[in-house]
């Protein structure tokens, strides 16, 4: 079960990379989009921990509509543990 993660987990962080949230890796399972109105939104994008958990990413841009870094979002929140386990 942990192989089939870890597998999962270096295949996202191959094709879209990685990230950190205080001291846990997490890795993009696809390119950020924008999302939100119009006059409050951010980039987000769904990430995974090797532990298996489905995690949402978020980007807030400045005011001149980009995202400075990529590699330090602005939130990181679990959405559920273990979603990418087996059952």
């Amino acid at each position: 079960m942990k192989m089939k993660v870890k597998k999962l987990f270096n295949k996202a962080k191959e094709k879209y990379g990685s990230v950190f949230w205080d001291d846990t890796e997490l890795a993009i399972t696809l390119n950020p989009y924008r999302s939100g109105p119009l006059d409050d939104w951010c980039f987000t994008a769904t990430a995974m921990d090797l532990d298996g958990n489905l995690w949402d990413v978020v980007w807030y841009p400045k005011p001149n509509a980009e995202v400075e870094d990529w590699d330090n979002p602005d939130v990181a929140i679990l959405v559920e543990e273990g979603y990418y386990l087996d059952d």
